[in-house]
């Protein structure tokens, strides 16, 4: 069995490309750690004009900026840095930075501000505007909007100008005469309250005269200047609009919005471009994040002309969920970062998918185009052992290491890929689920392709080189989106349990399914009818069939299907996730849920552990998990478990500290102090497979555990306890 973790990667999409005056890309991909061609690099990277990697410059990077949220172009080639928001951190990282051309920080700027910081506008005179929601520097209270002059120093003057200013500064822009335009909600300055576009001239004073409206149910989500000088905002959350107008403030009445398609935005952050010819380029997103697959002249990315019409010559046709950055080119193209897609007509981007895409100007992707290769973390759902020392992984995922593996593969005992394995098991899709069974063949299972509203599930058997089962044909099973197969277990009979929610050829809807080892359904397997949705399963030594449910219930089945009347049935307020048990029947449930606190049941929280009959074991007090709920569960030889979940946020969608997805308890559910959640992973943990020895592997999609490792890695078997003191 391997030693060791693995780089479990895919193509990582961008949230920001930006191009300098020098022809350098600068990408910024939304996570903190990434591998530009192969290597690592801080979460963003430059490439120079003729394509290749400027790996001095990552390297000096890393250690001046890491993990930007968004940069902008300074004079003499240097960078403005922006990090984003330290409100839970004061003494972190300032939220703006300026680097030199090499990478390295800009020593003649300095500040210490703080908060959170939405937006920059770097003036043509070397200042910089910064708005946010809330900025300080040191102990003076700079409110939502601040002026720094190019040593970093506060511009008091500006300050001062402004005066009273309250508000969310979401975009700004400044149009030739060097007034500036703000753009937020809920802005009061001047005297006037609740607006939501304002012009300030260059010293910061407040310009009475313009009077731009818009609807507060509206708010403002991007702002541009065409070359006209006219404002350009893209407003609503939601359902949204775009208006344009006049330098004085009132709408402009030659532009009147007239699309063939819903305007709908849910990126708090959209892209804006007025084109040098006076077309408009901005995203659209479907309602539900992912684009309406059964509407051939729905678009991703809308272009209007500048009476507003859409311009249906535009032929960009991807349909990536998201569009994150936009930016004209000096030619006249448009450089674009998307969420990721395959372009049919683009060589280098027809089987690996990309975040980035050069348009020509009416919209068409180039197709000699060059593109970086940009890897993220992979996602691992599934370990599981497999004879002569190997390792199982599924996922969703492109490559293990620099070597290509689609979303299953397997790694020998001294950690390398198995490629001839892998090659064989080129399956497409998410895959959840991984089964080996006594005889070597392995079942598979997870999300297949998508047709309209509709996923058509994948459930697979693979013979030991990889290649296809013939002799297992299940049925197809199709199920509503975001509706999967939700666990897949071997019974001792060779048999095979389902869960999820899904459905027969027919359209009959099942939550529970046994199939016989050859694919076919087992009449003869009859749970009990249940509005309940299961979501995990376990079968007991002696066939008995544990189900955990959607509002959660733990139940149990006899083998034939049927309740078993034997168990004490426990049900909980949330969501079971996993199960797991002991060698003496104790049985562990984890998840999203409440219970008890009544009638002598004591309270649990997320993660519980209950007696073989079903009774809760009062002698199990699990600690409060920093996880939005558990998702794996693992029992140590020496009785202590381990739990891995995914990350919890606070309603602002920042993550709470502290940032542990991976924790080892004692058996009797008290943290173990022996470990360091710090040296756990830094993103959510979908797998845990303890290893004979006490070794753990943890599968799902992070960055770093102890050391840089994208969604696999491998702990060391955990200290001895010590013996209890007489």
């Amino acid at each position: 069995m391997p030693r060791q973790g693995a780089d479990i990667c895919q193509p990582a999409s961008v949230s920001q490309v930006l191009q300098l005056s020098d022809g350098s890309r600068v990408l910024l991909s939304g996570i903190g750690s990434l591998r530009a061609e192969n290597r690592e690099v801080p979460g963003w990277a430059r490439y120079q004009a003729d394509g290749q990697l400027d790996t001095a410059f990552c390297r000096r990077a890393a250690r001046s900026a890491f993990h930007p949220q968004e940069v902008y172009e300074a004079s003499g080639g240097k960078l403005w840095v922006r990090m984003g928001s330290n409100r839970f951190d004061p003494a972190g990282p300032p939220l703006l930075k300026r680097l030199n051309a090499d990478g390295t920080a800009d020593a003649s700027f300095s500040t210490t501000i703080t908060g959170e910081l939405n937006t920059c506008l770097p003036l043509r005179d070397g200042r910089i505007l910064v708005g946010g929601t809330y900025l300080s520097e040191g102990k003076q209270v700079l409110g939502r909007l601040a002026c720094l002059r190019a040593d970093g120093s506060v511009d008091t003057g500006f300050t001062t100008a402004l005066g009273a200013f309250e508000g969310v500064v979401i975009a700004l822009a400044q149009q030739r005469n060097g007034d500036i335009l703000v753009g937020g909600r809920r802005l009061s300055v001047g005297g006037k309250v609740d607006l939501s576009l304002i012009r300030l001239r260059l010293s910061g004073q407040f310009d009475t005269g313009f009077q731009a409206l818009l609807s507060p149910t509206m708010p403002l989500m991007a702002l541009t200047v065409q070359a006209d000088d006219k404002p350009v905002v893209l407003a609503g959350m939601g359902a949204a609009t775009v208006v344009r107008f006049l330098p004085s403030g009132a709408p402009d009445p030659a532009f009147q919005l007239r699309l063939r398609q819903a305007l709908y935005i849910t990126n708090n952050r959209p892209p804006l471009v007025a084109l040098a010819d006076g077309r408009i380029l901005f995203p659209a997103h479907a309602q539900r994040g992912l684009p309406p697959t059964n509407d051939p002249t729905w678009r991703s990315l809308l272009c209007v002309q500048s009476n507003g019409e859409q311009d249906t010559t535009f032929q960009y046709r991807a349909l990536p969920p998201y569009i994150s950055s936009l930016q004209q080119l000096p030619d006249g193209r448009v450089l674009a970062g998307t969420s990721l897609v395959r372009y049919a007509g683009v060589s280098a981007a027809r089987l690996t998918p990309t975040g980035i895409v050069v348009l020509q100007p009416n919209g068409a992707p180039e197709s000699d185009q060059r593109l970086p290769k940009l890897q993220g973390p992979g996602t691992v759902r599934a370990l599981a052992t497999y004879p002569h020392n190997q390792l199982l992984v599924a996922g969703s995922f492109s490559a293990v290491g620099d070597q290509e593996a689609h979303n299953l593969a397997r790694l020998h005992s001294d950690g390398t890929l198995d490629t001839a394995f892998t090659r064989r098991c080129n399956l497409e899709g998410d895959l959840q689920h991984v089964v080996v069974q006594p005889d070597g063949r392995l079942l598979v299972a997870g999300w297949g392709s998508r047709v309209n509203n509709s996923s058509q599930l994948l459930l697979v058997r693979r013979l030991p080189d990889g290649s296809p089962d013939t002799t297992f044909a299940p049925p197809l099973l199709t199920a509503d989106a975001y509706q999967s197969i939700t666990a897949l277990v071997l019974q001792p009979d060779g048999k095979v349990l389902l869960a999820g929610q899904f459905r027969l050829p027919g359209g009959k809807e099942h939550t529970l399914l046994r199939l016989t080892a050859l694919g076919k359904v087992d009449l003869s397997f009859q749970p009990p009818v249940s509005t309940e949705s299961a979501r995990s399963l376990l079968v007991q030594p002696d066939g008995k069939i544990l189900v955990g449910s959607y509002p959660s219930l733990v139940r149990r089945l006899l083998p034939d299907g049927r309740l078993d009347p034997t168990f004490q049935s426990l049900r909980y307020s949330g969501l079971v996730t996993t199960l797991a048990q002991y060698p003496d029947g104790r049985i562990l449930v984890g998840g999203q849920f409440s219970a008890g606190g009544f009638q002598g049941i004591p309270q649990l929280t997320d993660l519980a552990r209950l007696l073989p009959t079903g009774k809760t074991d009062t002698t199990f007090h699990a600690p409060s998990f920093q996880v939005r709920y558990i998702q794996a569960l693992a029992v140590l030889p020496d009785g202590r478990l381990w739990v891995g979940g995914s990350d919890r946020r606070d309603s602002q969608g920042n993550n709470t500290a502290p940032f542990s997805r991976a924790v080892r308890l004692l058996s009797h559910g008290r943290l173990d102090p022996s470990f360091d959640p710090a040296l756990g992973p830094d993103g959510d943990v979908n797998a845990l497979l303890v290893l004979p020895d006490g070794a753990l592997f943890l599968g799902g999609q992070f960055t770093r555990t102890s050391r840089p490792q994208f969604s696999l890695a491998w702990l060391p078997p955990a200290p001895a306890k010590k013996p209890a003191k007489r």
